[in-house]
């Protein structure tokens, strides 16, 4: 599949193009936004490579909102700590680099990058043929990574039979390895070719394929010829309760991607709808997957009422009650205007009794000598807990990337 990637420099999205920087105006969260609904996106900081500063905040902000692996200016352990405690899922580091500091982050962290001129690596401070084998160079960094991304560099920073060579070899010799193109995409041909193979593409924002959509890089992986240009849609929502499935042709999957709104095949009336025009229970597309044969989607959607015709949130059943739920339903009492306020509300208004019940709560599960006391005492924690975070306009998500940023670290 493809990696929708943003180039990030003095705060904005950049395309770099011909030694020139084009610069969007666009807030760059909203921009990976609405780059997330293709997937999982590549942030480069180029500010922190060129070692000028750095664009950590806005990392952090589209953090919060997508999933994304991150690269540029990780020289150092703190750097890359304070990246994956941002949220980053993975970094992109330099294969050619320090090979201790490699070792230091979980080989699931770390996506290595290389380098490529005539099939040979390139170090990033000079040019010319380097002469290692971008394939002797993997083998001996295997065990310290996912994976690998492969750009061409270059006045032949094109996808050529030679170059897509290379990528076989790489994957014949990393089976278990996800390998990544970044560059020389001439055409859509060549995103379909590599995923033929097995490799994804990472495509920059501004540098689409021959000025192609994103969109349309998209769907050019997509296989509508298996089942007579339908899709189907697996559609669930951002805490994982599935809603529906449903079928999308090529023009519904294309709106739901542009609109981010979530548009659909309706077999009975034979033409694609965009959920809730008419009832108003929108589905806001959050991101698409697409399974391993490329023949079946998976929608996330922030949905508006139900997603069922019978009236319930899911065509599977009612709501599922979760943490997640707790929290929502948190949120929502705390920006509610009501005259007679709940505990929850009154709570919410008083930050300080707030930390003072966590303290009691902490400490009577601390003196809890049964498992029925342990399970009472640890749901009244859990409960002010998740109060505190809403206070601080915080969430689940945000701890579960923290506690992601932390897992699998060597500490010294």
């Amino acid at each position: 599949m493809i990696i929708p990637t943003m180039e990030l420099r003095g705060g904005r999205v950049v395309a770099v193009g011909d030694g020139s920087f084009h610069e969007y105006a666009d807030d760059p969260v909203e921009m990976a936004r609405a780059l997330y609904r293709l997937g999982e996106i590549a942030l480069l900081d180029l500010d922190a490579a060129a070692g000028q500063g750095d664009n950590l905040e806005i990392v952090r902000r589209i953090c919060r909102v997508t999933e994304c692996r991150v690269g540029g200016g990780v020289f150092d352990e703190r750097r890359g700590d304070m990246l994956l405690r941002a949220g980053a899922k993975q970094l992109l580091l330099d294969a050619s680099g320090d090979e201790e500091l490699i070792r230091r982050f979980p080989r699931k962290k770390v996506l290595l990058t290389m380098d490529i001129r005539d099939g040979w690596v390139v170090p990033r401070e000079g040019g010319g043929r380097a002469g290692v084998d971008p394939v002797d160079l993997a083998a001996r960094l295997q065990e310290h990574c996912a994976g690998f991304v492969y750009t061409l560099v270059g006045h032949r920073a094109r996808m050529e039979p030679q170059e897509l060579q290379h990528f076989e070899r790489l994957k014949s010799a990393l089976p278990g390895h996800r390998l990544i193109a970044a560059g020389g995409f001439s055409s859509v041909e060549d995103l379909r070719e590599l995923d033929r193979l097995g490799v994804d593409g990472m495509v920059t924002y501004g540098r689409a394929p021959c000025g192609t959509d994103m969109a349309e890089a998209f769907l050019s992986v997509l296989d509508f010829e298996k089942s007579s240009g339908l899709l189907p849609v697996v559609v669930q929502d951002t805490a994982g309760q599935v809603l529906s499935l449903v079928h999308a042709n090529r023009e519904a999957v294309l709106m739901s991607l542009q609109t981010g709104m979530a548009t659909y095949w309706s077999a009975g009336q034979g033409k694609v709808f965009t959920k809730g025009q008419t009832s108003g229970n929108t589905h806001d597309l959050v991101t698409v997957r697409t399974d391993c044969t490329r023949g079946v989607l998976l929608f996330t959607v922030q949905p508006t009422g139900p997603s069922c015709h019978l009236g319930r949130y899911s065509c599977f059943g009612d709501i599922s009650y979760n943490l997640h739920r707790v929290e929502q339903l948190m949120r929502d009492r705390k920006d509610r205007e009501d005259p007679h306020k709940s505990y929850t509300q009154l709570m919410l208004a008083d930050r300080g009794a707030i930390k003072e019940r966590i303290r009691e709560e902490a400490e009577a599960l601390v003196r809890a000598d049964d498992s029925d006391q342990v399970l009472w005492e640890t749901a009244d924690l859990m409960y002010f807990v998740l109060l505190n975070l809403v206070q601080e306009d915080l969430s689940l998500d945000d701890v579960n990337r923290e506690l992601r940023g932390r897992a699998g670290r060597r500490r010294s």
